[in-house]
Order: structure tokens, then C-alpha cells, then sequence
């Protein structure tokens, strides 16, 4: 009996404390997350991002969330979040809360993976709370306060989960401090970070002192004791991206100064409740004062030193600029060459200079290519290219190609050869042999072209030629005739765009001027210019969304054009001047109506480019433009043709491929409804 009574006793205490754990209470807890109002003391942090978070925040969730295991997983709780409106709904610059929020906090990042227990909800509430307390913090709200709570309603199988903002005071920036050490000390040591969390420093201890901090005297300046050359002005808002990008841009202006072996060891803010503002404070190891030294070059490869000596930016004995160095590891790259390069900084020698070391491994120099392709002006078409990028080992270029059109045949070689006689100038030379069929000639012909390319500015380029052209020529109303030019080009080209192949904002000019004489069935001397001229606005800032135009004229004096060879003519119409005409079908036209070119030209376009990937893209464009018989200012604008259309984009490294489809918008009777061009490139 005794053994009996043990053994009921037990059970019952079994179901007692089954009956106690097995409850789970029906309510869903309400949860906030508030800033409480601290000492100043006690915000204070050292590690190198202190306080504030960077506003883009990855799109994960901070707090890893585990779902519960239930007895039957079909019943799952399904939800909905709901931001209370506030005033940031209806500022401009606050509306970006609620978005970040939106695209971070675990509500909505999670909201397609399902909520098996109360318990999982309430850790996504939780989690999304602390994510939207960091997200004003970043944005200046450090006393604002996040709220949430759940609403189950009788009437509805979902549960709203309510967020709340309160904003709070907006803080500013107050006073900023660079404090420049020597070194670090041991990582055991109280001086290991620059101030106690309470503000005070340690007390001297006489049996094992403090390690005093050696502040160097830099044979240069300080660059700064604040942080206001980076970019720091009291009074703004106090926006964690802005702070954490005028740290950082301090580095790099120490660098520029002197130092390259800088670091920031510690960052420390402070706020003020009282004022509303925010102080830094940041500690540097400037490390050593450093003058330029000399390029010591350690390639694998072919390539020439004395080549790469050229693009060296800096002299020797200058004080250490790292963007110089900077611009010439960019340099080494454009010029195809290379394929690493690691910029160091050498031991001092004896005249107090650094070198600057250069690791860097070639790529391989040699290519060749074959293709099919389409053009919109010339038709179907192959071409075969060969390619040697550095002939001699000083980057000259050397390419053969043979493109084959349905009415093109070419041969053509060129051959550039960079930083001939100065760095800033290129030796140039073209030679090709044509045969085109065109509406209005036949012409087969060897052309060649000599000239110097120089960069006058960073912008600016300019170019001088000497060119000959031969061959014979025969036009639809005249006979087969060996015709001869000569010529002296030249040209400038202002390029302050941001991209060469696929530009978003900035602007362009090209300018030339091309003398000409020769022989075609009397003798003739012309000079023929051009002026082309395009602006590109973004939209956006990210360079989506822009809106380019573009503008050229043209004209030809000294001759009538019919006295001319076809060659040096204007044309209108095609895929590079108006879309929706066909190519070269825009202007005067001789006794057959054939296209017969003129003495003058204009053209206008304007284009919407939209980008919505990474790799693909559309436009919507309007052209507009006339040939002319003879250069008349009075004329240019008159009787214009329009054409206007939609294009495609699929972005490439080496530019956006592209498919327009146009029509022209004032018809002609010989005019087709639509044109379609394929091209690689922007068209303007």
C-alpha cells in the first residue's frame, strides 16, 4: 500500500506540472522600443563606427528567428503590418524612414515565410522595433522612439501588427576633434581607448605608469586638428552616412598630405541632450611623414619601363599625394596592358624619399576576332579583326580588320603609338582600301591618314592630320572619273561627360575644320567644317533615368558642291544622324531624284534613356534635320524632317547594343513606315 500511495503520488504531481507548462496564454504582448533619455557619459563609444548605423542596412533580418515546431503545421498565423501616419509621410526628406524600414525590418523581409506561433510573431515585432529605432538614429532622431503592438479582430483571420514612429528633436552637428597619436598602446592598457565611458582619464599608477603617447613632429603639418576640411559644418543635420563619409574622407585627406600610412585607430561621438547636437571625436595613427620617391617598377610581362615611366603624375621630393598615386594605377589600367597592379610604398633611401612600388602582371597582347553582323545603313555583313596591343613594348597598337557589307568592302590597318615624343601626345596612322555601292556612286578607292593626337587639357584633345584619298568615283548622271584629295584635318573635342561609352551627364563638343584640294574633273580647293554639340541631364541620380540631346551643323566654302567629289558631300538620314529616313536620303536630289548630297546640314535629337537592370534598358527619341545645297545661316532650320521612334538597350561592357525602331514623323512619298537600326553604342 505504501508503494501504491508513492506511485499515485507522483502521477498526480506529473499532471499537475504538465496542466501548469501546457497553458500558453491567448493575449499577444504589446512591445515598444523607446530611447530613454541617458548622460551624456553614457553614449559615448570608441570602437571606429560609434553610435550610428549605416542607413543602408542589409535586407536580412538582424535577430535570427527559429520556427516553432507545432502539432499541426497548417495552422499558421497569417499577418499584415500597418505604419501609422505621421509626419514623416508628409515630408519630403523623411519619406525615406518608412522605405528603409519597409526594405529591412523583418516584417516585411519575412513576411512570405510562415508564422507557426505567437512566439515567431512576436520576435519579428521585437527585431523590427529595434530596426527602426537604428534607422532614426542614422537619421538624426536619437531620442525618437518606435512603437508596436498587435490587433486580432473577430472579423478578420489576419492579425495587424501596428508600427508607430515618434520622431523626436532632430540632432545636429556640434564639434568635431582629430586627435593624431603615434602609436597604439598595449591593448591591455586603460589609455587603450582615447577616454573613459564617464570622461575622465585614469589616475598615474608610480609602480607601472600609463604609456605616454608620443605625438611625432612631423617634418609637415597637420593636415587638420577638426574635421572640417573633410566636410564636417555645425549645424547640419546629424545623418549617419554624412558622419561616417567625412571619417573616412579624413583618412584620405591625411594621405594626400604627407602620410600614407595613416589610420583611424578610434572614433568617438558624444551626445548633447540638452543642445540637441552631436560631437566626434577621432583618433589617427598618421605613422610616418613620407616625400615622393622615384617609380620602381616589378612587372612580368613585355612592357617597356621606360614606357610606364611616362604616366608617372608626381615629382620626385614632393610631399606624399596618395591620389597621384591613385590616378597612375588608374593610368596603367586604361592602357589595356595590365591586368593587376599593386601600388606599395618603399623603404626610405638616403635622400629622405620613398619610392613608389609597382607590382603589376600583362595581359596578353595579342587577339584575333571574327563576326556576323547587321547594320542598319550597309546591311548584312562579316568582318575579321586581328590585334596586337603592344608592338614594341611601348603599348603601340597595331589592327587589321576586314569588314564585308552588302554594299561595303573594306581593308583597313591602323597603327597608334602612344606618348610620341611627349606624355600627353599619340602618333597616328590610318591606310584602307574602299569599294562602296551607294544610291547616287560607285567608288573604289586607297585613303591614308598620318597625324599627331594631343591632350591639352584633361578634357580637351586636340588632332592634326595629313591625309590623301584616291581612286575612281562614278556618279549616277556622271562619267567614271579618277579623282584625287588632299587634305589637312584637324580637330578639337571636349569631352566632359562621365562615361565614353554610355554617358549620363555632362556635356560634349567636337570641332572640325578640314582644308581640302584636289582634282576631280577640274581642280578644287574647300574648307569643310562641322560642329556637333550634345548635354545629357539625369533624371535620377543613380544615372537611370536621362534625358540627352544633341545638335550639329555643317557646311562646305569655297565650291559648289556639285563640282565636288560624292565623298565630301553631307548626307542626311540613317542610324547615326535622322532615324525613321533611310541612309543618306535626306537632302538635295539630282535629275533621277536620286540623293545627291549638299553644301550644308543641321540636325537636332532629343532622347529619354531609361535603364531599369542592370543589362537592359529603352529609349523613346526624336530626330529632326535637313541637308542643304550651299551654307546659308538664314536657312538652317528651314523645312526640317522629323522622324521619332522607341529603342532597346542591352548593356554590355563595351557598350549598350541596341535596337531602334523609327518612323518618320513628316513623310515623304519615297518614305517607308518604319526603319529599324542595329548598332552597338549610344547614338549619340
Amino acid at each position: 500500500m505504501a508503494l501504491l500511495a508513492r506511485w499515485l503520488c507522483l502521477i498526480l504531481v506529473i499532471i499537475l506540472a504538465t496542466t501548469a507548462c501546457g497553458r500558453i496564454s491567448e493575449e499577444f504582448p504589446t512591445l515598444s522600443r523607446e530611447n530613454q533619455t541617458a548622460p551624456t557619459e553614457d553614449l559615448v563609444k570608441s570602437d571606429p563606427q560609434g553610435p550610428i548605423p549605416h542607413p543602408n542596412l542589409p535586407a536580412s533580418p538582424s535577430t535570427p528567428v527559429t520556427p516553432e515546431i507545432v502539432s499541426n503545421p497548417e495552422e499558421k498565423i497569417k499577418y499584415k503590418t500597418q505604419i501609422i501616419p505621421t509626419d514623416i509621410w508628409t515630408t519630403p526628406e523623411l519619406k525615406e524612414i518608412p522605405q528603409i524600414f519597409q526594405e529591412t525590418a523583418e516584417l516585411y523581409v519575412l513576411a512570405d515565410k510562415p508564422v507557426l506561433s505567437p512566439m515567431t510573431l512576436t520576435r519579428r515585432l521585437r527585431a523590427s522595433l529595434e530596426k527602426g529605432h537604428d534607422i532614426l538614429k542614422s537619421k538624426g532622431y536619437y531620442e525618437g522612439e518606435v512603437t508596436g503592438w498587435m490587433e486580432i479582430k473577430e472579423d478578420s483571420p489576419e492579425t495587424v501588427v501596428v508600427i508607430k514612429f515618434n520622431l523626436g528633436e532632430l540632432y545636429h552637428l556640434g564639434t568635431s576633434q582629430v586627435i593624431a597619436r603615434l602609436e597604439s598602446p598595449p591593448e591591455n592598457s586603460p589609455e587603450n581607448s582615447t577616454k573613459a565611458l564617464d570622461g575622465s582619464k585614469p589616475a598615474d599608477n608610480k609602480e607601472n605608469p600609463r604609456p605616454q603617447l608620443q605625438v611625432p613632429q612631423p617634418q609637415g603639418s597637420w593636415p587638420s586638428q577638426d574635421l572640417k576640411e573633410a566636410g564636417w559644418v555645425s549645424g547640419q543635420p546629424a545623418l549617419a552616412d554624412q558622419v561616417l563619409a567625412i571619417v573616412e574622407r579624413n583618412v584620405a585627406i591625411w594621405t594626400a598630405k604627407g602620410y600614407p600610412k595613416v589610420k583611424t585607430v578610434a572614433t568617438s561621438y558624444f551626445l548633447d541632450p540638452e543642445k540637441k547636437l552631436l560631437n566626434a571625436e577621432v583618433t589617427m595613427e598618421p605613422g610616418y611623414f613620407a616625400l615622393m620617391g622615384p617609380l620602381v617598377l616589378k612587372s612580368e610581362g613585355d612592357v617597356k619601363n621606360e614606357y610606364v615611366q611616362n604616366l608617372v603624375n608626381w615629382k620626385v621630393g614632393q610631399v606624399w599625394h596618395q591620389p597621384s598615386v591613385d590616378r597612375f594605377v588608374e593610368s596603367m589600367f586604361q592602357t589595356g596592358l595590365f591586368k593587376s597592379v599593386e601600388p606599395s610604398v618603399g623603404e626610405e633611401d638616403e635622400s629622405g624619399h620613398r619610392p613608389v612600388v609597382i607590382e603589376a602582371s600583362s595581359t596578353m597582347f595579342r587577339s584575333i576576332s571574327g563576326s556576323i553582323n547587321y547594320d542598319s545603313d550597309f546591311g548584312p555583313g562579316v568582318a575579321v579583326t586581328w590585334e596586337h596591343r603592344n608592338l614594341t613594348g611601348w603599348g603601340d597598337r597595331l589592327r587589321l580588320e576586314a569588314p564585308v557589307w552588302t554594299d561595303l568592302y573594306q581593308l583597313g590597318a591602323s597603327y597608334i603609338r602612344p606618348y610620341f615624343f611627349s606624355p600627353k601626345q599619340s602618333f597616328l596612322m590610318d591606310l584602307s582600301l574602299i569599294h562602296e555601292k551607294a544610291d547616287t556612286y560607285t567608288l573604289s578607292a586607297i585613303s591614308t591618314a598620318v597625324g599627331l593626337e594631343r591632350r591639352l587639357s584633361r578634357h580637351l584633345t586636340g588632332l592634326i592630320q595629313v591625309s590623301l584619298e584616291a581612286g575612281y568615283l562614278e556618279e549616277e548622271i556622271k562619267p567614271k572619273t579618277k579623282y584625287t584629295i588632299y587634305g589637312l584635318p584637324l580637330a578639337l573635342d571636349w569631352d566632359y561627360s562621365d562615361d565614353l561609352l554610355n554617358p549620363t551627364k555632362g556635356t560634349r563638343l567636337k570641332l572640325s575644320l578640314r582644308p581640302y584640294m584636289g582634282d576631280y574633273f577640274d581642280q578644287f580647293k574647300i574648307i569643310k567644317s562641322r560642329l556637333d554639340a550634345s548635354h545629357y541631364f539625369p533624371i535620377m541620380r543613380d544615372g537611370r533615368l536621362v534625358f540627352a540631346i544633341r545638335g550639329a551643323a555643317g557646311g562646305i566654302w569655297g565650291a559648289d558642291r556639285t563640282k565636288l567629289p560624292a565623298t565630301l558631300r553631307f548626307y542626311g538620314g540613317g542610324g547615326g544622324s535622322m532615324r525613321g529616313y533611310e541612309y543618306q536620303s535626306v537632302g538635295p536630289r539630282n535629275e533621277l531624284n536620286k540623293p545627291d548630297g549638299g553644301g550644308a546640314m543641321a540636325e537636332v535629337s532629343g532622347e529619354i534613356r531609361w535603364r531599369w537592370s542592370e543589362t537592359m534598358g529603352a529609349t523613346a527619341f526624336v530626330d529632326g534635320g535637313m541637308v542643304y545645297d550651299k551654307p546659308e545661316i538664314s536657312k538652317i532650320g528651314q523645312s526640317f524632317l522629323w522622324g521619332g521612334g522607341l529603342g532597346f538597350r542591352y548593356y554590355t561592357p563595351i557598350g549598350p547594343f541596341r535596337l531602334d525602331l523609327a518612323t518618320p514623323l513628316t513623310p515623304r512619298p519615297e518614305d517607308s513606315a518604319l526603319q529599324i537600326y542595329l548598332s552597338l553604342g549610344q547614338s549619340f
